[in-house]
C-alpha cells in the first residue's frame, strides 16, 4: 500500500518553508492584501555606539516554528508571537561585527556588514549561521538556541561552532543568493555559495564532515 499524505504543516521551519524550498503554504495565502496584515513590527537598528546597519542583502528569510516567527539580522535572532506580533528579547550571537580589513598588499574591501543570518528550525530548536570578519577572511559561525527549554540564558546559544571560512569581498556588491541551512537526520548542514558544504551534530555542533 502506499503511503498517504502527510497532515499539513503549519510551521515554516526553513527558507522556501522546508528542505523542498517548494514555498508551499498549507491552505494557501490570500491574494486580496489591501486591507493589510495582522501585524507588523520593526527590528531597527542597534543603538549602541559601535552600532551597524543591520545587514546587507539579501535580507533574512523568516521561519516559523512553536507559534513564534523569527528573523535575523547580521548578529541576532528577533522572534514575535505569530497571531499577535508580542516581541522576546532577541537571541544574541555574541559576536562583534567589525569592518574588513584590507589584506596584505591587497586592496581595501567595502565597510560592509555580513549578511543576515541563515535560519532553520525543527524539534523546538533554532539554529543560525552567522558569518564575521578575522583576519582578512569571512568566517561561517553556527549556533543553537533552545528558545523554550533549557537552563540558563535562553536569549545565549546553547553551542557555537565555526563551520569554514572564504574570501572577504573586495567589491561593493554583496551576495545575491541565500546561504541555506538544511536539517537531514541529526546533522545541520550548511551550503556556502563560494563552494563549501559542512555538516556538523545539530545537537552539540560536532563536526561530522566538510566538503569544497
Amino acid at each position: 500500500p502506499r503511503r498517504g499524505p502527510e497532515p499539513p504543516s503549519r510551521e515554516w521551519p526553513a527558507y522556501g518553508g522546508g528542505a523542498r524550498r517548494d514555498g508551499r503554504a498549507p491552505g494557501g495565502l490570500t491574494r486580496d492584501w489591501s486591507a493589510g496584515g495582522a501585524w507588523a513590527k520593526s527590528v531597527g537598528t542597534r543603538a549602541e555606539p559601535e552600532g551597524f546597519p543591520l545587514a546587507r542583502a539579501p535580507f533574512g528569510h523568516p521561519v516559523i516554528a512553536g507559534g513564534e516567527a523569527f528573523v535575523a539580522d547580521a548578529t541576532r535572532v528577533f522572534r514575535f508571537d505569530l497571531r499577535t506580533g508580542a516581541t522576546s528579547n532577541p537571541h544574541d550571537s555574541g559576536l562583534k561585527w567589525k569592518e574588513p580589513q584590507a589584506q596584505s598588499g591587497g586592496p581595501t574591501p567595502p565597510p560592509l556588514p555580513p549578511a543576515c543570518a541563515g535560519l532553520t528550525a525543527a524539534d523546538g530548536l533554532l539554529w543560525a549561521v552567522y558569518a564575521k570578519f578575522e583576519g582578512g577572511r569571512v568566517v561561517h559561525v553556527a549556533a543553537c538556541y533552545d528558545p523554550v527549554g533549557g537552563d540558563g540564558d535562553r536569549q545565549r546559544p546553547a553551542w557555537t561552532t565555526e563551520l569554514c571560512d572564504g574570501a572577504q569581498p573586495v567589491s561593493g556588491e554583496g551576495r545575491s543568493r541565500q546561504e541555506l541551512l538544511t536539517l537531514a537526520g541529526r546533522h545541520l548542514i550548511f551550503c556556502l555559495n563560494s563552494g563549501a558544504v559542512v555538516a556538523v551534530d545539530a545537537f552539540t555542533g560536532q563536526r561530522a564532515w566538510g566538503f569544497r
